[in-house]
């Protein structure tokens, strides 16, 4: 019995280095242009980095972004991320614009409602011929003649605090997009390993000074 599992392992561990070679010998070929080769002590193993593409420049990532949002990502291979920029950008651009126009339109409301001499009618006539109406509130003009110049006023402060804290967070973002791309683009070069894993595998254990064996399991992480 104990001869068996000695050929089981044996055979297993044959297997592991069989395959551990192969794995190596078909590995992808990175798109590289330079190779780096470091050793880390005398009785370490060498080991090479790979350079994707020395003339790849961050700067250059950053001011694609810049220019377009998303671009500097997609110049770092980093597709996936492109659509996030556009649908963060224009989805708080979108609210920022929303903002505006009901700013804009409570705003001249409320410049007629401060004039001392004003009339329902000025309000009416405001209200039918502002384009930002449709889009600010569903108030019927008529309605709109009979605010009073509080209510003006307190939709005034609100949505101006709304319009400039959505143009804040639309610069966070542009600013954001340009740091991702740099980022990435400095890390563009570095071999980042994937390999994050558990081996669980059986071993013959010495015991010591002794020539007798035995059979264990041993642990091996890799990262």
């Amino acid at each position: 019995m104990r001869t068996t599992l000695l050929l089981i392992c044996l055979v297993f561990g044959f297997a592991r280095t069989s395959i551990a070679q192969d794995a190596v010998n078909i590995a992808p070929r990175a798109d590289s242009t330079a190779v780096v080769s470091d050793s880390s002590g005398t009785n370490s193993p060498t080991k090479s980095l790979v350079i994707k593409d020395i003339n790849h420049s961050p700067k250059k990532a950053g001011m694609l972004s810049a220019i377009l949002p998303g671009l500097g990502q997609m110049y770092n291979h980093k597709y996936w991320k492109a659509p996030i920029v556009w649908g963060a950008l224009g989805g708080v651009g979108y609210l920022a614009y929303l903002n505006t126009a009901y700013y804009s339109f409570f705003h001249g409301a409320l410049i007629i409602a401060n004039y001392p001499y004003h009339t329902s009618a000025d309000l009416f006539n405001y209200a039918e011929k502002s384009p930002y109406k449709s889009i600010a509130t569903n108030l019927s003009s008529n309605d709109i003649s009979k605010m009073s110049e509080s209510t003006f006023q307190i939709q005034n402060d609100y949505y101006q605090r709304n319009r400039d804290l959505s143009y804040f967070f639309v610069g966070i973002l542009y600013l954001c997009n340009i740091l991702d791309a740099t980022v990435d683009g400095h890390l563009y070069n570095y071999n980042i390993d994937d390999d994050l894993s558990f081996h669980i595998q059986p071993s013959i254990l010495s015991a010591g000074m002794s020539s007798s064996s035995a059979m264990g399991m041993s642990f091996r992480l890799t990262f």
